[in-house]
């Protein structure tokens, strides 16, 4: 079932790409932009697309290639058997895409891609699955509407603090951990 999603975005993401390459070839050609798909196509792009899944067309399509990958890691793992084991780092990758977010160590692109965002999120659909009967059993819906609350007012405390809704917001990662 995993190779089969896998293969779906890998189409879905290709076929993106290709679509919006020859959009910008064409507004080139009609003299929509003053420069053609060469400048943006250059070595670096082609290494930053498969390293860390920039694409230097359709960039704002980045989630797709990124579950891409997080599919083949999820191949990867479970050919191995580690699923059950690595399923519980998801909170420590996206706590350290958090700190390099907010500490400035590397470039934007180096951290958001699907190793410390995608699959965390992944990795939580995945435990929530795994564990839905059992955390049915334990957790009420009052406690999750306090714990949603109580994030979504430390919400509007980060914004007051930070005065930006850019990405990412500390409170926000917790709350879809909660939700």
């Amino acid at each position: 079932r995993i190779k089969k999603q896998a293969g779906r975005f890998f189409m879905l993401t290709a076929g993106a790409g290709f679509l919006y390459g020859y959009l910008y070839l064409l507004g080139a050609k009609l003299g929509y932009m003053d420069h053609g798909i060469q400048t943006l196509v250059t070595d670096k792009s082609m290494i930053s697309l498969f390293i860390f899944n920039e694409s230097p067309i359709v960039c704002h399509l980045w989630f797709l290639g990124s579950l891409f990958y997080a599919l083949v890691l999820m191949l990867i793992v479970t050919r191995f058997r580690l699923d059950k084991y690595v399923m519980f780092a998801a909170p420590v990758l996206l706590g350290i895409y958090l700190w390099l977010s907010f500490t400035g160590k590397a470039e934007f692109y180096v951290y958001r891609n699907a190793l410390l965002v995608t699959w965390p999120y992944f990795m939580m659909g995945c435990l929530i699955r795994r564990y839905k009967d059992q955390s049915q059993k334990h957790i009420r819906p009052l406690w999750i509407n306090l714990a949603t609350a109580a994030c979504l007012a430390l919400l509007l405390v980060e914004y007051q603090i930070r005065h930006t809704l850019a990405v990412p917001l500390i409170t926000a990662a917790i709350l879809l951990y909660l939700i």
